[in-house]
């Protein structure tokens, strides 16, 4: 069973909550850096309902690359050792969306990497 407060951290950061939740000195960071950490104990089944949490935040925030780009680096993060299956995935989107936008000046992951600190 998923706790509140990881529940409160996930779904803050919804677009109609708060815009840019993702940009450099936003919560959305902060968060998900806890979340990163917390999720090391979650079991599997509990994993993924909160990654099908976040796939919803990150579908509402398509329209920003930063945010979107960001959510999705947290996810690979997220299933890099544990589900590598959803992990390709990220991954596999992460490229698109980059590639896509023609925006491989930035580095998303690094930024994430250096936020999580793993």
């Amino acid at each position: 069973m998923i706790d509140t407060d990881t529940l409160r951290r996930i779904n803050n950061h919804r677009h109609e909550y708060c815009t840019h939740p993702f940009e450099r000195g936003a919560v959305g960071l902060l968060d998900f850096a806890i979340l990163a950490e917390r999720f090391l104990t979650f079991d599997d089944a509990d994993l993924s309902d909160c990654l099908d949490l976040i796939d919803e935040i990150a579908a509402g925030h398509a329209d920003c690359l930063s945010c979107h780009a960001k959510i999705l680096a947290f996810c690979e993060i997220f299933t890099a050792k544990r589900l590598p299956e959803r992990y390709k995935n990220y991954q596999e989107a992460y490229n698109q969306l980059v590639i896509h936008r023609r925006n491989r000046e930035r580095d998303y992951r690094a930024e994430v990497r250096d936020i999580v600190g793993f």
